[in-house]
C-alpha cells in the first residue's frame, strides 16, 4: 500500500469520477489538487494547460482551479489517502476499462505475496490478456490469488494466467524487463503444481485448439476454458473450430457442460452421435440448492446465461432451456408460448419431477417462463420463484419479415457489442434479405463474434428460428397469474423502447410484483460488469424462498 497522507493547510485534493463528481469514502477515482500554490499552468503548453487545469466547481471559490493529477486514489477512514496506480496505465479489456495496478495492489495485500507485475498484453484480433507476475516468500498457488482476487475485484479484473517468479526480472539500469516477462508468459503460463498432461491423441488435439484459441499454455486435462480466459466469443470459435477438425457438428452449448479438456474427450470418444435431442443443458448440474431453469431468448440460444450461473455459485444448480432445433438436430423450433411451455415442463421434470419450481428468463425467455408457472399451478404444482429479466408483454400486432430482419439485426448487435449502423438500409425496398444477412454475415465474422466458416445457410436457420419466436411472441395472450413475480428490469432503456415492463407486469400478478434495477441497458445487463449485481440480488432472492434440498441431476 503506498499511503499518499493528507492535504496540508490551505490545499483541497478530491477524489472525484470522470465527469467530476465527488466519490465516495473508500471508492476509487482520480486526485484533484486545489488551494494555495497551485500551478498556473504548463510552460508553453497551453493545450495541455487546458486539460489538466480545470475550472474548481468544488470549492465555491470563485476564479478558482483545480489540478487534475491522473493518480488513482482513494479516501480511507482514517482521511489519508491510497495510491492505487496512474489513469493512463488503464487498458481496456473486452469494454472494460482496467487500472493495472489496482490488481497489483489489491494482490499486494496478500500476505504471502511480497512483489507483483500485472501486465495486459496484446494479443490477436486486437484482444488483450492479463497476467499477473508474482514473487512469494512461500508456496502460493495461482487458484489461491485468484480467489483471494474474487473477494476485492469483479470477475473481468482477475488474471486468467499466473506467472510465479523468484524475482522480477530487470533491466541494466534497472527498470522492469518486460521482454523478459513476456517470453516467461509464453513458456511458463499460469504455472501450476498439478498440472495433468494429455493422455491420448484426441486430448492432445483439444489442449493444442485450447491453447490457439486462449494464446496460453501448456493447457492441461483439467484445466477449466472459462478460468484459463475464456469468453463467450472465444467458445464460439473454439466449438467451430473443433467441429472442423472432427468432421461432426457440435451444439455451441456443450462447452458450457464440459468445461475441462478431459470432459469435452470423454464425451467426443463416443462414436455414435448423441441421441438426447432434448432442449434442457445442464450448465451447472451440481449443488444442494434446488435447481433454476432459465429459457431461451429469441434469438435460441442459451449461452447468454453462461456467466450469471458462473456468478450464482458452484451450489446453485442451473440449467438452461435452448430452441428445440438450434443445433440443426431435425427439430423445428415451437410456433406458440403456450406449447413451448408445454414442451419445456417434460423436460424440466426429467430433471426435477416434483416442486417448488423456480423459473425464470431473459426478454422472451421470460414470458416463456411465466406461461410454464401458469401450466405448473394448473397441474397443481408449486412456483415458489418465477423472475423476468427485462422482459416485455408481447402486443397483438402484425409485424412483417422486412420488420423481423431489421429486428434480428439490431438484436445481435446488441449481444455482440457490434456497430448499429447494421441496421441502416436493412429495410430499404431495394435491398433483400438474403442481401442484409450476408452484409450481417460478413460483419459478425470480421468482428469474431462468429467462427470464420459461418455460412449464410446457418445464418439464415438463426434468422427462421428468431422470426418463429418473436412471432410467437407477439401473438401470446397471457392470463392473470396467481402468484407473485420477481422483475429485473435494466437501468438503461433501449432507445426505441418507451415502455416500462415493470409497470405492465404489475396488472397480471396477484400477489404483485417485486422489481430490482440492475445496472446495464437490456442486452448488457447479462453481461460483465452488470452481470455481477444481477446475480447478487438473485441469490437474495432464491434464498428467501426455501432452505436448501437434496441435489437434482439428471
Amino acid at each position: 500500500r503506498v499511503l499518499i497522507g493528507r492535504p496540508i493547510a490551505n490545499t483541497q485534493a478530491y477524489v472525484v469520477d470522470g465527469q467530476g463528481g465527488v466519490m465516495p469514502l473508500g471508492v476509487t477515482g482520480e486526485l484533484w489538487r486545489g488551494g494555495d500554490g497551485l500551478a498556473r499552468g504548463y510552460w508553453r503548453r497551453a493545450e495541455l494547460t487546458a486539460e489538466k487545469f480545470v475550472p474548481d466547481g468544488l470549492s465555491g471559490r470563485s476564479g478558482a482551479r483545480l489540478y487534475r493529477t491522473g493518480d488513482q486514489v482513494r479516501y480511507l477512514a482514517d482521511g489519508s489517502l491510497d495510491y492505487l496506480g496512474r489513469i493512463d496505465q488503464q487498458v481496456k479489456i473486452r469494454g472494460f476499462r482496467i487500472e493495472p495496478g489496482e490488481i497489483e495492489a489489491r494482490l499486494k495485500q496478500h500476505p504471502a505475496v511480497r512483489e507483483v507485475v500485472v501486465i495486459a498484453w496484446e494479443e490477436s484480433d486486437n484482444d488483450r490478456r492479463l497476467v499477473a507476475y508474482v514473487v512469494s516468500d512461500t508456496d502460493v498457488s495461482d487458484e489461491r490469488l485468484r480467489d483471494y482476487l474474487r473477494e476485492k475485484l469483479p470477475e473481468y479484473m482477475i488474471p486468467p494466467a499466473f506467472v510465479l517468479l523468484d524475482h522480477i526480472p530487470l533491466t541494466p539500469n534497472g527498470k522492469i524487463n518486460r521482454q523478459a516477462l513476456r517470453a516467461l508468459a509464453e513458456n511458463r503460463d499460469g504455472h501450476r503444481a498439478a498440472f495433468a498432461a494429455p493422455r491420448d491423441a484426441l486430448e492432445l488435439r483439444i489442449a493444442r485448439l485450447w491453447e490457439d484459441v486462449l494464446n496460453t499454455r501448456p493447457i492441461g486435462i483439467t484445466d477449466n476454458f472459462f478460468e484459463r480466459g475464456g469468453h463467450s466469443l472465444l467458445a464460439v470459435r473454439m466449438m467451430a473450430q473443433l467441429s472442423r477438425q472432427i468432421g461432426r457438428e457440435l451444439p455451441l452449448a456443450l462447452i458450457l457442460q464440459k468445461q475441462t479438456v478431459q470432459a469435452l474427450a470423454t464425451f467426443l470418444r463416443q462414436e455414435v452421435e448423441p441421441q438426447d435431442t432434448s432442449p434442457l443443458i445442464a450448465i451447472q448440474p451440481h449443488g444442494r440448492k434446488p435447481p433454476f431453469f432459465c429459457v431461451h431468448p429469441a434469438g435460441g440460444s442459451i449461452i447468454c446465461y453462461s456467466a450469471l450461473s458462473r456468478h450464482l455459485g458452484i451450489e446453485q444448480p442451473f440449467y438452461g432451456i435452448q430452441t428445440p432445433g438450434l443445433d440443426g438436430v431435425g427439430q423445428q423450433p415451437l410456433t406458440q408460448v403456450e406449447s413451448m411451455a408445454a414442451r419445456y415442463i417434460e423436460e424440466l421434470r426429467r430433471v426435477q419431477s416434483e416442486g417448488p419450481y423456480m423459473l425464470g428468463g431473459w426478454s422472451l425467455g421470460g414470458l416463456v417462463a411465466f406461461e410454464m408457472a401458469q401450466q405448473l399451478r394448473r397441474q397443481g404444482l408449486e412456483v415458489s420463484f418465477l423472475a423476468l429479466f427485462d422482459s416485455y408483454l408481447g402486443q397483438s400486432t402484425e409485424i412483417d419479415d422486412d420488420a423481423l430482419l431489421l429486428q434480428f439485426i439490431s438484436d445481435i448487435s446488441g449481444l455482440y457489442e457490434l456497430d448499429q449502423s447494421l441496421t441502416e438500409g436493412s429495410d430499404s425496398p431495394s435491398r433483400t434479405i438474403e442481401e442484409s444477412l450476408r452484409s450481417l454475415l460478413q460483419e459478425v465474422v470480421r468482428k469474431g463474434c462468429a467462427p470464420p466458416d459461418l455460412n449464410l445457410q446457418q445464418l439464415r436457420r438463426l434468422f427462421e428460428i428468431f422470426r418463429t419466436n418473436v412471432r410467437a411472441m407477439l401473438s401470446y395472450k397471457p392470463q392473470f397469474y396467481p402468484g407473485r413475480i420477481t422483475f429485473f428490469r435494466a437501468s438503461d432503456q433501449i432507445a426505441d423502447i418507451s415502455r416500462d415492463p415493470a409497470s405492465e407486469w404489475r396488472n397480471m400478478a396477484a400477489d404483485g410484483v417485486e422489481v430490482h434495477v440492475v445496472p446495464g441497458d437490456h442486452y448488457t445487463m447479462l453481461r460483465e460488469p452488470a452481470v455481477q449485481v444481477m446475480a447478487e440480488w438473485l441469490k437474495v432472492c432464491i434464498e428467501l424462498t426455501g432452505s436448501e434440498v437434496e441435489t437434482y441431476s439428471l
